[in-house]
């Protein structure tokens, strides 16, 4: 009997893992989601699109399926996006789907996650650079896939043939069209002298954890105070 309940909760585990996503993340299969999952685009004009969706963890995009051939959605159009049975929000910022993992009037923490591609890079002369154009296409040589206008079938068959990378996660503090990264130094970067020693003492009242999503919600609260629109 204790042998069986300890495989009926193996397996709920392993079921669970593979539900949300849990997977070695590959340059044949750069996607935030194991596979694409049930999710509804809000556009700005304010129709709901319903589609197959995933992340790609390299250009930042929201790829959807259509007749089982991937997509781009126009990042212009797009309000907000859910995806998966936990309805996970995405929004554009800065140009790039970032994970809303906190919110509130005025403003949300969002969590931009990324492969970590630079670690694959090591040898070859391009470690350690960021995550911009030209780091983009040194990447190539990594033969990353995720192409538009690609099957997805074939897509999926290729999966576990690339190279394991691991995700990198930063925290964005958005509020009022401003944002930056939950970073002390750069959200002082925002404010005049000023409301630099009210932020000082701010934090010194509120004690916020930079790492705690639900903590910088007092961030934003100060920064939609402080800051105009």
């Amino acid at each position: 009997m204790k042998t069986r309940l300890l495989t009926l909760i193996a397996a709920l585990l392993l079921a669970s893992a593979s539900w949300l996503g849990a997977q070695p993340y590959t340059t044949t299969w750069p996607y935030l989601y194991s596979d694409f999952q049930d999710g509804v685009i809000y556009m700005t004009g304010g129709q709901k699109i319903y589609h197959k969706l995933n992340v790609h963890l390299m250009k930042g995009r929201l790829h959807y399926l259509d007749n089982d051939v991937v997509k781009e959605a126009f990042a212009g159009d797009i309000f907000y996006a859910e995806i998966g049975p936990e309805s996970d929000k995405f929004m554009v910022v800065n140009g790039d789907m970032m994970k809303v993992v906190a919110e509130q009037p005025g403003g949300f923490v969002a969590d931009h996650i990324t492969g970590d591609f630079e670690a694959l890079m090591v040898g070859t002369g391009a470690y350690g650079m960021q995550a911009n154009t030209e780091a983009i296409q040194s990447y190539s040589s990594l033969n990353i896939q995720g192409a538009v206008n690609v099957n997805h079938m074939l897509l999926l068959q290729e999966k576990q043939s690339g190279q394991e990378f691991d995700l990198r996660h930063q925290l964005y503090i958005v509020t009022s069209g401003k944002v930056c990264r939950a970073v002390r130094k750069d959200v002082e970067a925002l404010l005049d002298k000023t409301q630099k020693a009210q932020f000082k003492s701010y934090l010194k009242e509120h004690k916020v954890k930079w790492k705690d999503p639900q903590s910088l919600l007092q961030v934003v609260t100060f920064l939609d105070e402080v800051l105009p629109e």
